[in-house]
Parts: C-alpha cells; structure tokens; sequence
C-alpha cells in the first residue's frame, strides 16, 4: 500500500507540471515533456529525502513513508490551489483518429512488449551478477545501518559506486517490505526513455510514423530488452541522458522555461549520480548548450546561468561526492578502481584500438570461427600499432544483460553517420545534423575514455538510445517513410527472443530436460526455467547454482543455533547478497558486518561487533579460525561457530 506514495506523487508531479506549462507558459506543450521534468524532480526528491535521512541516520521505512506522504499532500495540495485537477491527464486527451490503423498495430505490438517485461521485472528478483556483488548488497548495508554512511566491505565497488539507482530501489524495497520491486526501476527507466526518444525525434522534424520508428529501434535493442528487467543501471543512466539532450535540443526551438533550464542541471545532476560513464557521455551534449549561448547572450548571462547549472550538479552529488573523498581521497573513488575503468591516453593508436574494439565486441558469434577470425584480426591489428593491450576476446553469450551485443542497432547508426557525412550538403536538416556530430562526439569520446572490455556493450546501451531518434528523424527527412512499414513491424519481430529467453529470467525457458514453459536449447540453454514455474530461491541462484545448497545448509544452521551477529571472511568475488538474502536480512533480529576489509577501510570496522558466526569463503580447509570451531565446510565456504571471537584468523 505505502509503496504507492512515491508512484502517486509522480503522477501528481506529472500532473502539475504539463498543466503549468500548458496553462501558463506554453499552449500546446509536448506532455512528454513533462513527463521527463516530473521524473527529474521526482529523483531530485529521492535524493533530498535519502541524503537527508541519512543524515539523522533515520533510513528506516516509517521515516520514508512520512516523507513521501508529505511529498505527496503538499503535491496535491499544490494542484488542488491551482485548479489543475479540472481537466483529464494530458495522455487522455489522445484523439482516437490521431493514429492510422497501422500506426495502432505498432503501438499496441510495444505495449505489449513493455508490459511483458513489466511482468518478468516484477516476479524475477534480482539475480544479476553485479546485484548480488553490489546494487542490492549495499542497499542491504544502508537499511541495517539506517544511513549511507561508508562501511567495512570485501568489494569496495559498493562504496564507490554512483548510488542514484540503489537509491531508488531502497525507498521501494523498504515501502513494499522485501527487494521484490528492485527491477522496476529499470523498467520505469525504458518506459520513460522510449517518451523521450519519440520527443527528441520529434524536435529533430520527424513524423508521427518516424518518431514511432524511433521508439520501435529503442524498444528493439536486445541489451536494453534484456537490461529493463534487471538492476543493472545503464537504462536509468540512459534516461538521464535522453531527458539532458531533449531540453538541450528544446533549447535551440525556443526560449527555455525556468523549469527547463533548471531540468538541464537535474538531468546531468541525476546522471552522474547514477553512473560514471554519463561524464563523458554528456560533455559534448553540455558543449552543444553553453558554447553557442555564450556566443550569443554574452559572458556574464551565460556564466550566471553556468553557476546555477553547477550548483544544481553540486547539491545533488555533494553527499556522494564528500563520502568518497573521505574514505579514499577523490570525489570518483580510489584512484587504482577508477584507472581500471578508464583508457584515456594522448597516443592516437590507441584511440583508434579503443574503438575498434568498441564496435567489435558488439559482433560475437555463435560461429567459433567467425569470431576467432575477428578476434586474431583485431590482436593482429593491435600488435601493428604496437598497443600492448590485453588480449582481445568474444564472448557469445547472445541473451545475458552482462553480454548480449547490439550488432544490427549499431551498424545502422554507423550508416547513418556515413550517409549524413556523404551527403550533407543535399539534405535540409540542420538540427538533426547538428545532433548527428553531437552524437557521434559522444560515441567517440566514451570509447576513448571508458576502457574497452568485454562487458563494454552493457555500457554502451545508453548511446543506443540517445541515437534512435536520429533514426526516425532520417527517415522523415529522406522521405523514405514508407520503408518503416517493414521495419517497425521486423524490428519488434525480431526482438521478440530476447523478451521471450533472457537467460536468468526467461517467460520461456530453453532447457535439455522436459520443463513447465519450456522448449529444447534450440539458441544454448536459459541458466534456469521459467520464471513462472521455478521457486524464487531457484531464480536467485540461477547464475550460481553450485552456491544454492551450501548457503542455504549454512542459514539454516545459523538459525538454528539462534546466534544474531554474523561476521562474513570474503572477497571482492562473492555475491554478498546471496548471504543476506538467505538470512532474511537486514531485519531487527540479526546483524551482518564484514570482519576484514582494504587497508583504508578499517576505519569502518566496529571494534565491538564480536560475531557468534563467521562465513568465509577464502578459509580453505582450517578446522578452526577466529577462535572458532568448524561447524560447516563445503569446498565453496566454510562456516565458523561459537563464542570467543578474536580479530586474527589464527589465535
């Protein structure tokens, strides 16, 4: 029940928004417009009533619900002094005759596909690699300690980390009372997308049938399919990314609105909150905004509205930032992490390798030979330049979110860019020109600046979907329209076995033995079976099956024996959350710390948490550790008991 107070107050937002800028400032305003700026006040307040409640450590769901519930009245309130509740929601005054039959077909074929995706979000949990490692396990941390504050961790990801998407899953996992909900930010994050990409395509001249072209190309991108209902946090980056270029792009139409200009700082505010690839993602974007408005409004007017930009970007990271500077000396995170992470070099060669093997991680095959002769052409190619880089490998691994390329999505931008290159003098489209170099300086500097490895196509989701309103608006401006009556429909077709066979949560499995919803490995075998049929247990253990029984035996004794502080001896490669998840923590009954942890972390340790239980999964085969006796041991994890706790692993 309580879990509808931040959704309503969207919807208020939402609400209150489109009729103020319909009303008051401009008739005919594109309520997908408003739909982006109620999302942006709305993660604006998540971040407000989160960093603010950790302030007072009172992260606790009866703190939130009073927040959201005053977020909400004083919302209503607003509208209800304004009046705006006399007309019906803007989406409702749709005429029925605005689309063709065909159009209808197209739109009823998406809704479908989001709605099956909202459907597989909502049942699977949240069983990714990295949610097991970190988004949910920190979240885990947060709700036991009541605040954001840093802890001692094996995995100092969870520390580092942006926090925006982590932040949003705490409010809905703490208001609905378990981490059921934790995929639906994703999702939300496609929905909202797909608006935005049909409003941006919209503003570069194309036509209802090329913005529909856009949303279809969107929709269609096998890692965003397969990303929308996970925790991952690529598609909620996107958002903020399309929300950042739509208002920069309404920027060049028309004058900017007070809460334009202000959605502008939010979008990039939210972004890098939300991840640490938006930074070079959104530089050319920002570029494109405050160069020409310099030019033309002069220093002062362009500096003032700088300032206020940067303030906005300020206080919303300024929590995040200042945890991290205290606990390892930068706003981003340990200086060794961060270089992990990043490629930027000043030598030529390896920007051209940098993106050559962008591109080609997107063209994994099922074909051995295909993608051994890819990856010894690229190796060849690289020991040409005389680049020492790791060796190139291919992964095929066609339906997992960490992955799955998007070869036909990205091959069509790559012609498009060459098109418009070739051509550019013949085709009348300013903005959309204008957008096409912006996208590509985007593409390009993130594949210089963010290390290519070979997950880098999870990464690259959000430069997908910033290019799919070129891709309508191109058919628009070409005039060749009448293509989208094979394409929309082939697009939607083919995306089809992504949304059907996610490999972790599949509507319908692929499996070698007989199974409920279930077909043989005709495409290689889903890692589990339908998400329908398999308990919730199963699912979360779908990627690491070998764990399920060992864990699982280790709860139940650690239950049984009643003990209430667990300490955890692992490493940066286990999936925490499985511990806690197993314990039915965090809860007011038991507290998970971990014992050990990196040098400049020790400072988190609590001196008098003394553990009646220890898991360790790099205890080897000791028969006692801790000053504890072996009560479990499997070759994954041991598990130690009794009283008499002591720091050091020996006595």
């Amino acid at each position: 029940m309580f879990i509808a107070l931040p959704i309503l107050t969207f919807v208020l937002l939402f609400y209150l928004i489109h009729e103020r800028r319909r009303v008051d400032e401009q008739p005919g305003a594109d309520w997908r417009g408003s739909f982006l700026l109620a999302s942006l006040f709305w993660g604006a307040l998540v971040v407000a009533i989160t960093e603010g409640l950790s302030f007072f450590t009172a992260i606790t769901r009866s703190w939130v619900m009073v927040l959201w519930a005053v977020a909400f009245f004083t919302t209503l309130w607003i509208g209800v002094r304004r009046g705006i509740f006399r007309t019906p929601l803007p989406m409702l005054r749709l005429r029925r005759n605005q689309f063709t039959p065909f159009e209808w077909s197209i739109l009823i074929a998406m809704g479908v596909i989001v709605l099956s995706l909202a459907v597989v979000a909502g049942i699977a949990p949240p069983n990714t690699t990295d949610a097991l490692l970190y988004h949910i396990a920190r979240i885990a941390h947060w709700i036991q300690q009541s605040s954001l504050e840093h802890y001692a961790t094996a995995y100092r990801i969870q520390l580092w980390a942006s926090p925006f998407a982590e932040m949003s899953i705490l409010h809905f996992q703490l208001l609905w009372g378990s981490d059921q909900p934790a995929n639906m930010i994703q999702w939300f994050s496609l929905l909202g997308s797909l608006l935005g990409v049909t409003a941006i395509a919209r503003l570069l001249g194309a036509s209802k049938r090329g913005q529909l072209l856009s949303a279809a190309f969107a929709l269609s991108i096998p890692m965003g399919i397969l990303q929308a209902t996970s925790t991952q946090t690529d598609f909620v980056t996107a958002y903020w990314l399309v929300s950042l270029i739509y208002f920069v792009l309404l920027s060049k139409h028309k004058s900017l609105s007070a809460l334009e200009t202000t959605a502008i700082g939010l979008s990039a505010g939210l972004g890098l909150l939300t991840k640490g690839t938006f930074y070079p993602l959104a530089l050319p974007i920002l570029l494109w905004y405050f160069l020409p408005r310099l030019k033309v409004e002069g220093i002062q007017r362009a500096l003032r509205e700088g300032l206020t930009f940067a303030a906005s970007v300020l206080l919303i990271n300024l929590g995040f930032w200042a945890r991290n500077l205290a606990s390892f000396g930068g706003v981003l995170g340990p200086r060794d992490a961060i270089g992990q992470h990043t490629g930027l070099s000043i030598a030529p060669g390896n920007w051209i390798s940098s993106i050559l093997l962008h591109v080609a991680q997107n063209y994994a095959s099922p074909s051995v030979a295909l993608s051994d002769g890819i990856t010894t052409s690229i190796n060849s190619f690289n020991s040409l330049l005389g680049i020492d880089v790791p060796e190139f490998e291919l992964v095929w691994a066609w339906n997992q979110e960490d992955f799955a390329g998007n070869p036909l999505h990205l091959a069509a931008l790559l012609l498009l860019i060459v098109i418009f290159s070739l051509f550019k003098r013949r085709i009348d489209a300013k903005f959309l020109k204008q957008y096409l170099w912006v996208f590509l300086a985007s593409s390009l500097l993130f594949a210089v600046v963010v290390q290519p490895n070979r997950f880098i196509t999870r990464l690259q989701l959000p430069l997908l979907m910033i290019g799919a309103p070129a891709i309508g608006a191109a058919f628009s401006r070409l005039r060749i329209e009448r293509m989208s009556k094979f394409l929309m429909p082939g697009l939607l077709v083919v995306s089809i076995p992504w949304v059907l066979f996610n490999s972790a949560r599949p509507i319908i499995a692929m499996r070698a033995g007989p199974e409920p919803w279930a077909i043989s490995c005709i495409f290689g075998c889903t890692r589990t079976g339908s998400i329908f049929f398999r308990s919730r247990e199963n699912l979360f253990f779908a990627y690491w099956p070998d764990f399920q029984e060992p864990i699982t035996t280790v709860a139940e004794k650690i239950e049984a024996s009643e003990c209430k502080k667990v300490g955890l001896r692992i490493d940066s490669h286990d999936r925490e959350y499985l511990f806690w998840w197993s314990l039915d923590a965090p809860n007011d009954h038991l507290r998970i710390e971990s014992i050990s942890t990196y040098p400049e972390l020790e400072k988190y340790l609590d001196p008098s948490f003394e553990p009646c239980a220890i898991i360790c999964t790099i205890c080897g085969d000791r028969t006692e550790a801790f000053g504890m006796e072996l009560r479990y041991n499997q070759q994954l994890l041991s598990l130690f008991m009794g009283e008499g706790f002591t720091k050091e692993i020996d006595r």
